[in-house]
């Protein structure tokens, strides 16, 4: 969408229910469900409190997380979706 004006028009005028605001809405609670999951990962969390039924011994090898980037990009998507908003 960003730097297309055409495909911009395209997009907003398809999107269902709450339009934009809806948009906004699913990727600011996207990103708050990516944060949680990137912060399990570091963790080295393996299951959820309710996913215990699986006893195994499997090792699950660490990650190192460096998340920071991917951070700043979905902070970028949303200020540009608020932009379109005031535009």
């Amino acid at each position: 969408m960003r730097g297309s004006t055409a495909n911009q028009d395209i997009i907003l005028d398809v999107l269902p229910g709450a339009g934009l605001e809806g948009l906004i809405r699913h990727a600011r609670e996207f990103v708050g469900l990516y944060a949680e999951f990137m912060a399990r990962v570091a963790r080295g969390e393996r299951h959820d409190a309710e996913d215990t039924e699986d006893n195994s011994e499997e090792d699950i090898p660490q990650i190192q997380v460096k998340d920071g980037a991917t951070q700043d990009v979905a902070q970028d998507i949303i200020k540009f979706l608020e932009g379109l908003m005031d535009a």
